[in-house]
């Protein structure tokens, strides 16, 4: 289930940094270090999660795929490119267009 009020938050999040700082891009990005897996969210170098600056921080509260995905469905954002590791597929780049500011 979508939260809607951590989607609509996230968009006010996407549309300030994005006009402060310039960007048009959000790059989503999965790594595993010694099986652990570490995801990375950013604008213009600027890091989402694990921020509190902006909200999403902590243990199962950061951004992730799903939440960009729903992002995509509301035709907020436009996926431009996804690249996946051959050798290990949870390794993942994965970037995005904004296309609807709120």
């Amino acid at each position: 289930m979508v939260d809607q009020s951590k989607i609509q938050k996230l968009k006010e999040v996407i549309n300030s940094i994005s006009k402060k700082f310039g960007g048009n891009k959000i790059i989503y990005n999965t790594d595993c270090w010694f099986g652990w897996p570490s995801v990375s969210v950013k604008i213009n170098d600027i890091e989402l999660n694990q921020n509190p600056k902006y909200g999403f921080y902590g243990w199962n509260n950061g951004v992730g795929e799903q939440d960009l995905i729903e992002l995509v469905k509301e035709g907020f954002l436009k996926k431009i490119s996804e690249t996946i590791d051959e050798q290990d597929s949870l390794e993942k780049n994965i970037e995005y267009e904004i296309i609807k500011a709120i």
